[in-house]
């Protein structure tokens, strides 16, 4: 439309140039008559209508005219003669429209020009930030602990029968701040450094910064990083499981000797990353064996921490021994689950698990009289069913990316203010 209103300005310019040409020695402005509504005289009140309509800010068009009954024409009132030259009310409207369109023209110029001088600068920034995060990947992660994560052993190379690491022992090489890098688990300690099995701290919770969660690391067996959720060894002071529902929800134990992690832990953990879950279990002529479950989470409270373990790596050194409790609820003497009508396996058993019918795998039991752990999981050996019992048992779980080539640590680096939740 205003391309068009535009070419209508520029005959209509040409038309008067044309005739100012005509009249010689003329005043600067003379006025040449023509009939009432001539051609000339249709073109310019619609040609004043139109751009008035169009363009009501310019200056000829602010003193609106109107007919003998008051009503607004919407242009610039002609007379039926033609005004020619310099005072030319046409003239000046189409001067004002094209004065108008090259300054706005002139302001879209400077502001494209702006806008594509800051998304230079951006791109930049972005590429230096992706420089600054490869350099920091490349200095914080070392080579080894990529290849051990990559190529680690699938044998039980266990902290179950190496040298145990307290914290003051880890060495002074890995030191984790605390307020900057949170590790959400064991193999977020492994991709900074870590490389000695023994207490560290991890932050599964984004708001519960002051809260951290002390657990054992295992950094050796099968590639390391391994979160141990549950421990059982031989002392003189064995640990009590048998615990209320609460206690179990929050975890207990000591991390360097007998503990449960906590069914709140383990919730968020498994819903925040994948997870494999790892059996070890040390027998009391020092062999270990281990079992593996590739994929293990566990739902909410309010779903009674309910078990998943859907699949069972059938490279695996013992019978599926939680076959039979996928599914099931988590039980504790003060809040039976186990659907067993009147009987009560956690009390039963001294414990707290994820029962069906009191069996099978029963890592929470007492230790025997010998020093044992005696569990009704199995393995096959001369083709006859033999029962786990042993001094020794870990249970872990390590997120299934650590089974591939990784080349990023995920942190908890979620800033708290204004949160009370996880």
């Amino acid at each position: 439309m205003i391309k068009k209103l535009f070419l209508t300005l520029q005959v209509t310019i040409l038309l008067t140039a044309r005739k100012i040409n005509s009249v010689h020695g003329a005043a600067a402005v003379q006025t040449v008559n023509y009939e009432p509504e001539s051609s000339a005289d249709v073109l310019t009140r619609l040609l004043g209508t139109n751009v008035c309509q169009q363009m009501p800010h310019l200056p000829s068009c602010r003193n609106n005219q109107t007919d003998e009954n008051g009503k607004y024409e919407g242009g610039v009132k002609m007379t039926p003669g033609l005004e020619v030259g310099l005072e030319s009310p046409l003239l000046t409207m189409a001067l004002d429209y094209i004065a108008t369109t090259q300054e706005q023209n002139r302001e879209l110029r400077e502001r494209e020009k702006e806008q594509t001088t800051t998304i230079a600068k951006l791109e930049q920034e972005k590429l230096q930030l992706q420089n600054q995060v490869h350099a920091l990947e490349e200095e914080w992660i070392p080579t080894v602990g990529r290849n051990r994560l990559a190529t680690g052993p699938r044998g039980p190379v266990s902290p179950l029968t190496s040298t145990q690491s307290s914290p003051a022992s880890l060495g002074t090489d890995y030191r984790p701040n605390a307020s900057l890098l949170r590790p959400v688990d064991c193999s977020d300690h492994l991709l900074l450094g870590a490389q000695k099995s023994g207490v560290y701290e991890i932050y599964p919770f984004k708001c519960r910064c002051s809260e951290p969660v002390k657990v054992w690391c295992d950094m050796e067996t099968d590639g390391g990083g391994w979160t141990v959720i549950l421990l059982r060894q031989n002392s003189t002071e064995p640990l009590n499981f048998s615990r209320p529902w609460s206690e179990y929800k929050d975890g207990f134990g000591d991390s360097s000797k007998e503990y449960w992690i906590g069914n709140e832990n383990l919730y968020v953990m498994t819903n925040t990353r994948e997870y494999i879950l790892r059996l070890d279990f040390q027998q009391k002529d020092g062999t270990i064996r281990w079992a593996e479950w590739p994929k293990f989470s566990v739902y909410n409270e309010d779903n009674k921490y309910k078990l998943d373990v859907p699949q069972f790596d059938s490279r695996s050194m013992t019978d599926n021994c939680l076959a039979s409790h996928n599914g099931r609820l988590f039980s504790t003497y003060d809040y039976d689950s186990d659907g067993i009508g009147t009987t009560n396996c956690a009390q039963l058993k001294q414990g707290g698990w994820w029962y069906n019918n009191c069996a099978t795998l029963d890592p929470t039991i007492p230790f025997m009289n010998g020093g044992l752990l005696r569990t009704a999981c199995t393995y096959k050996e001369n083709g006859k069913n033999v029962v786990l019992e042993g001094p020794h048992m870990h249970l872990k779980i390590r997120p299934v990316i650590c089974s591939q080539m990784v080349k990023a640590v995920y942190f908890n680096s979620h800033t708290c203010e204004g949160h009370n939740g996880y």
